[in-house]
């Protein structure tokens, strides 16, 4: 198998997710990613002298 016949045969492969599962996984993904913001600033606030102005 050449290069361009491994390629296709990836793209082949590759499923493509439909706009309902993408959204839900982005949102997950943000939702994730906001809590752990959340946790880091209140790591931050632990830390003596630090000032955080949200």
């Amino acid at each position: 198998m050449n290069s361009i016949e491994k390629e296709n045969h990836l793209e082949n492969e590759i499923e493509l997710l439909k706009s309902q599962e993408l959204k839900t996984l982005l949102e997950a993904e943000i939702k994730k990613r906001l809590y752990q913001i959340e946790v880091l600033k209140y790591e931050l606030k632990t830390i003596p002298g630090i000032v955080i102005n949200s």
